[in-house]
């Protein structure tokens, strides 16, 4: 299936649920919730999550079995300019805090194999986002 029709089938998915859920707000809120998490949006092919996407130190550490896919999916969204809030919908956890905590446990675990400067320019990013979007 072509990308527009991934794109025309998402796009009825939600319009179907905002007809029939939209007087409910928690079911409704679940069920946009399970279109747009990372498994269901790869699944559709709307986020493609490559190696070659990622600079040479990350995929080095890919290569060496230290990231997993959920770290990689943390990446990659924070790669595309997501926000934190955005990433715990995406992801499914409960709260921003999450991803907080997700983010430091992934540093530390590259710490050694990825140099600040690709740590610093995936923050940075991320930072520069968050204000464009505050502010």
């Amino acid at each position: 299936m072509q990308k527009r029709d991934h794109n025309i089938e998402l796009l009825r998915q939600i319009t179907g649920i905002c007809s029939r859920f939209g007087h409910n707000k928690d079911l409704f809120f679940r069920k946009i919730s399970e279109i747009i998490r990372i498994n269901s949006l790869k699944e559709k092919e709307i986020i493609h999550i490559r190696e070659s996407e990622f600079d040479r130190d990350i995929q080095e550490a890919i290569k060496n079995n230290k990231l997993s896919k959920s770290d990689m999916d943390l990446l990659f969204l924070m790669q595309q300019g997501f926000l934190y809030e955005e990433i715990s919908v995406i992801l499914g956890y409960k709260n921003v805090n999450s991803v907080y905590a997700k983010h430091s446990r992934l540093k530390n675990k590259l710490k050694g194999c990825v140099t600040g400067d690709a740590l610093a320019g995936v923050f940075i990013v991320t930072l520069i986002i968050y204000l464009a979007l505050v502010l």
